[in-house]
């Protein structure tokens, strides 16, 4: 026989679910530890129930109350009452679902009138049913009638457990019940006086439910129920009020604006300006050593935050760095984004005239073809769809009002953010990319246009400039492999909005001062000449 001297430990740890907590022993030889853990887990029991005193008690029905305190360790699958004239369940009435802890109500019906019942409230789960104590309740008497006719019935239904539910942004459910079979009607509108409409029902019900469609958003409704019974015996709910929901908020704030990238030794320093948007929450800038980021995840994630300034640093000198800025809000909407690219050198780049190979013209951060040095990078051939793309296919909105393209020229008011949109079915499927950029006094800002979630448009929305004047605006239209297809020149002219003197309070102009002092001498000279003639009418009247 072999031996096997083992040099180890073994821990194990064995949860046991029992009824019951186990004992047990084992052994062990050699040099192996075994450590068991045993945990007990209690089981479930019957859950603990408390009968409330019953109320709407009339001659044949009462409102039964109980509350569930605790369901035992397993989900309550039926709740309800058991009845009879002892303390002997003779009757019940229950529900049946899935249940937690807290009170309920059911009604009891069919009651004799002037009688006294007993009730205990139960509930029950999977390791049995627990009883509350039991209460008594008399129903009220009957009403009584003239000897040899017959007993009439004056008593309304009863209307409870109203419940919404399915509120969303243009429709509710709502449901409810009787005490007896009712025919019943809903009013609702936006005021108490019901004005939309009244939905009736076409025959007797315990059960009773509804659904209001094609509501407003966020909007407060009104309603209330009103039902009558075989005999026609009425009720109605006080006035019930509920709110849709607000729709999502889905649109996205303003781009920053003067993105600026200063290049020096081995980084670059990024300006801007944060957005005016109420929700705006911050600034995500991506950066791509390719081309512009178009989203958050086409590039290296730099900067996240509220701050108007950022250096990024330990950069490869004479390489271009490409940065789009991305704000957001607190709904998580991102703008389009504003795009600035910049080339770090240890010093200032030379003037473009000075420089006359590829690798000089690429340091400084322009563009090498045609064996020259460029500011912009070369146009290729553009397909049809492309070339035929002019200023008047893109729309140019302030405050969801569409401005009018007149010759090349697009004016708008400052402080009001612009959306520029051009549906998307207008640009072929090879176009990647469509960019919108400010020219004056030469700095220049850019921005992209980006796809809107439902493919419909590509768009971008942007400040003005702050200084009213005349900007050149230029759309650049790029293909897939990032070469630009078509530039499509425009003049944007932002007007100053005029500022409307405030009226000033009538009793700060001194005019109105100067009136009211002619007035009131004017008025003592009159009082002044009354006087002076009654007492002369007065003493000639006493001479005769």
């Amino acid at each position: 026989m072999k031996h096997i001297n083992c040099l180890r430990k073994i821990t194990a740890t064995i949860v046991i679910l029992a009824l019951f907590t186990p004992l047990f022993s084992f052994a062990v030889s050699g040099d192996t530890t075994i450590n068991l853990e045993v945990v007990s887990v209690a089981p479930p029991v019957s859950p603990a129930v408390a009968t409330n005193v019953a109320s709407s008690i009339t001659s044949d029905s009462a409102l039964l109350s109980g509350n569930i305190i605790s369901i035992g360790g397993a989900t309550v699958t039926s709740r309800g009452f058991q009845y009879g004239l002892s303390e002997t369940p003779t009757w019940s009435v229950s529900e049946s679902g899935s249940y937690g802890p807290g009170s309920y109500s059911l009604i009891a019906i069919g009651l004799n009138s002037n009688t006294t019942y007993y009730f205990r409230a139960f509930a029950t789960n999977s390791a049995g049913t627990g009883y509350g104590n039991w209460i008594s309740f008399t129903t009220v008497s009957f009403p009584s009638a003239l000897p040899g006719q017959p007993v009439l019935d004056v008593i309304p239904p009863i209307i409870y457990n109203l419940i919404l539910s399915k509120i969303n942004l243009n429709s509710v459910a709502i449901e409810w019940k009787t005490d007896e079979p009712a025919l019943c009607q809903l009013f609702w509108g936006k005021t108490q006086e019901y004005e939309k409409e009244a939905i009736s029902e076409i025959g007797f019900h315990l059960k009773h439910s509804t659904e209001l469609t094609n509501l407003s958003s966020e909007t407060n409704y009104h309603f209330k129920v009103k039902c009558r019974d075989p005999r026609g015996n009425e009720s109605e709910t006080p006035d019930q009020k509920f709110n849709t929901l607000a729709p999502p908020d889905i649109t996205p704030p303003a781009n920053v604006s003067k993105f600026e990238a200063i290049p020096g030794d081995r980084q670059i320093e990024l300006q801007w300006k944060n957005p005016a948007d109420p929700d705006f929450k911050a600034v995500r800038i991506v950066r791509n050593e390719m081309f512009y980021p178009k989203d958050l995840w086409e590039g290296k994630l730099v900067y996240d935050g509220r701050e108007t300034s950022f250096v990024d640093r330990d950069l490869i000198n004479g390489i271009r760095y490409y940065y789009t800025a991305f704000s957001y809000d607190f709904a998580g909407n991102f703008s389009s984004g504003a795009i600035v690219s910049a080339v770090p050198r240890l010093e200032p780049p030379p003037a473009i005239e000075e420089i006359f190979t590829e690798k000089e013209c690429l340091e400084a951060g322009y563009y090498w073809y045609d064996n020259a040095c460029h500011l912009e990078p070369k146009l290729v051939p553009a397909p049809p769809e492309v070339e035929k793309l002019t200023l008047e296919n893109f729309n140019f909105i302030q405050k969801e009002r569409k401005i009018t393209i007149i010759d090349g020229k697009i004016e708008i008011k400052e402080k009001e953010p612009l959306t520029i949109v051009i549906d998307y079915d207008k640009v072929p499927e090879v176009l990647k990319t469509i960019m919108v950029t400010l020219e004056k006094d030469k700095r220049n800002f850019s921005f992209l246009l980006r796809i809107n979630k439902e493919k419909t448009a590509y768009l971008a929305t942007l400040m003005p400039p702050e200084e009213p004047g005349i900007y050149n605006i230029i759309l650049t239209v790029l293909d897939y492999k990032n070469q630009t297809l078509k530039r499509i020149p425009g003049q944007l002219i932002v007007k100053e909005t005029e500022v409307r003197p405030l009226p000033i309070p009538w009793y700060k102009n001194w005019q109105n001062w100067i009136l009211i002092l002619i007035l009131l001498i004017i008025l003592a000279a009159v009082i002044y000449l009354y006087k002076k003639l009654k007492i002369k009418y007065q003493r000639q009247k006493t001479k005769t």
